[in-house]
């Protein structure tokens, strides 16, 4: 399979593309679009973004074509030697998945855009891009022919993502034998010698855990946005990462840019190599369904943040300030009791990437990666620190992914239970397959590794005393919606509703310091004047001695036992970086 990337007016933001099949099924000939992309298990709908469409051989002569579904096609191809497909794509989203084209910027994601044969999926790509003069590609970009980039099959085409450009900055380093490039493109300021310092630090770490690199070379690619972003995209040889605000990313943010780029890095491990059995191989056609969000985004979270503190790069508050996230967003979640962990992920072609309806369910991002803690102290306290969730991954990259199979649910839970015992199956049964708070085995690892959790009421008045999370929207008149209510609370009682948008309180109109009107108000009762779905209501509320939302502080016992100590520095690997 053959194909061309080109554009005529940036602006437009349409890229052109050309797809070439050489020798065609003599008769019917099926071509497809993908519907999702790995990495992101919910439909993308990619086709909508297509205008035009034209089907012919080689001769020129335009090949009869049926749409058979969404993102299928069905060519009528009569003998033809070459079947040739003429259509544009619209590139104007611009976040670490999409494709997106502007003057001086190409960035794609090829699994957005690029037709396929599924009879022809393990057979060598051809890739020219064809781009206005002086931008260079960035990208772990294979060899280039005469013809374009040879890919060796189209999951390999679909696993890369690159980006041409004019004014970027490379830095780049050796890690076991490997050359690690890190592309920046966009708005930023850094310090290149902390960046290069610290990602270096823990690619060293990471990459002596694993016996081997699955890739030749790695690529972080940087998009570096002007307003506030954050999301990244797992590739088997690089990552996107797209955040912003660039005067922030590399500064005050400086720790959100390093915990976003480690866990990106591990998943060339897990998830590109380990690999839920469903997505073993990705089947871009269909809907992917898997229990194992837990193990894909959980162990990965979980894990990038403990390599910077295990690596030296961050020391305890740093990582602690992950933790208490972690915790706050666990507690505050109510949806733990609805629907289960495993349910949760099988959901996420729901649901699993926005907000849902209020307290439907959990995330596999944060419920995974506490889960995980607790099963690594499970591990570690069987073998007195000499083994842990590590070992888990090491076996499941050694029994799998280096055998070519896939991971089933069972899968994961026996191998686990080869390290922990077969109480595991338990933790299983009660926390993951059905909806439950883990706050018990959370706060069983944190007791092993001497930690204690204080909680003291939230900063925010609305929060502690009314039972409201609010949302401050800078734009149009300061707008106040409320995103979370507390079972219970006055917010919830007495007739606010999650999606509502504040207006005024006792008649002081909603403004920047309408969180500090709210407080001021607290020996009184309030009156909050309210919009929803273009009706404005009245809303007495008046504040309970009760505290509702939390903050988590994570901290060292003062005087651990000398077995937590032990778990301690065994798990942090102090010894290692004195």
């Amino acid at each position: 399979m053959q194909y061309k990337f080109s554009y005529q007016i940036p602006t437009r933001h349409f890229i052109d593309v050309n797809f070439c099949l050489d020798a065609p099924n003599p008769e019917k000939q099926k071509i497809m679009l993908p519907f999702w992309r790995p990495g992101r298990y919910e439909k993308g709908d990619f086709a909508k973004k297509i205008q035009e469409f034209k089907v012919y051989n080689e001769e020129g002569k335009s090949l009869a074509f049926e749409k058979v579904a969404s993102h299928e096609w069905m060519v009528s191809t009569k003998g033809a030697k070459k079947l040739f497909v003429d259509y544009n794509f619209y590139a104007a989203d611009l976040n670490a998945g999409s494709t997106y084209v502007d003057k001086g910027f190409l960035y794609v994601n090829p699994v957005n855009l690029c037709l396929y044969a599924p009879d022809r999926m393990q057979e060598t790509c051809i890739l020219d891009v064809q781009t206005e003069e002086g931008l260079k590609p960035h990208g772990a970009l294979p060899n280039k022919t005469s013809g374009g980039y040879e890919f060796r099959d189209f999951h390999h085409l679909a696993d890369t993502p690159f980006f041409y450009a004019k004014d970027t900055s490379t830095l780049s380093f050796t890690s076991a034998g490997k050359e690690i490039y890190l592309h920046f493109w966009g708005y930023y300021k850094m310090d290149e010698q902390k960046v290069l310092r610290d990602t270096k630090r823990y690619v060293d770490f990471c990459n002596k855990l694993f016996p081997e690199l699955p890739f030749p070379e790695y690529h972080f690619l940087y998009l570096c946005l002007p307003n506030g972003f954050h999301h990244g995209v797992e590739h088997q040889y690089s990552t996107v990462i797209a955040l912003g605000p660039g005067y922030d990313m590399l500064q005050h943010d400086y720790n959100e840019f390093l915990s976003i780029s480690c866990h990106e890095y591990y998943h060339a491990w897990n998830v590109k190599s380990i690999r839920p059995i469903e997505f073993w191989p990705y089947r871009y056609n269909e809907e992917s369904y898997s229990n194992l969000g837990y193990l894909c985004e959980g162990v990965t979270t979980y894990m990038g943040n403990l390599l910077l503190f295990q690596s030296g790069v961050w020391e305890f508050p740093q990582y602690a300030k992950e933790l208490e996230k972690h915790l706050e967003r666990h507690y505050h979640n109510f949806g733990r009791f609805n629907k289960s962990l495993a349910e949760s992920s099988f959901d996420t072609w729901l649901d699993g990437y926005e907000r849902g309806i209020p307290d439907r369910k959990v995330s596999i991002y944060n419920e995974g990666a506490l889960l995980t803690m607790a099963l690594d102290a499970k591990i570690r306290e069987k073998h007195e620190g000499k083994q842990s969730i590590h070992d888990v991954m090491m076996a499941l990259y050694n029994n799998f992914y280096l055998k070519g199979n896939g991971v089933s649910e069972d899968d994961y839970w026996n191998t686990i239970a080869e390290f922990a015992g077969e109480e595991v199956h338990d933790i299983r049964k009660d926390f993951v397959a059905q909806a439950a708070d883990l706050s018990a085995i959370v706060l069983d690892a944190f007791d092993y590794f001497g930690l204690e959790v204080d909680t003291i009421p939230s900063k925010a008045y609305h929060e502690a005393a009314l039972g409201m999370k609010l949302h401050h929207h800078h734009g149009d008149g300061h707008q106040w919606t409320v995103t979370h209510l507390y079972p219970g609370s006055p917010a919830e009682t007495r007739g606010i509703c999650v999606g509502d948008v504040l207006v005024a309180v006792n008649e002081i109109q909603a403004a920047g310091d309408f969180a500090k009107w709210i407080e001021f108000f607290q020996d009184s009762q309030m009156t909050f004047t309210v919009q929803r779905n273009h009706f404005t209501k009245q809303v007495q509320l008046s504040a309970s001695e009760k505290v509702y939302y939390k903050d988590y502080k994570v901290s060292r016992l003062e005087h651990p036992s000398r077995a937590q100590r032990e778990a301690y520095n065994k798990w942090s690997f102090k010894s290692n970086h004195k």
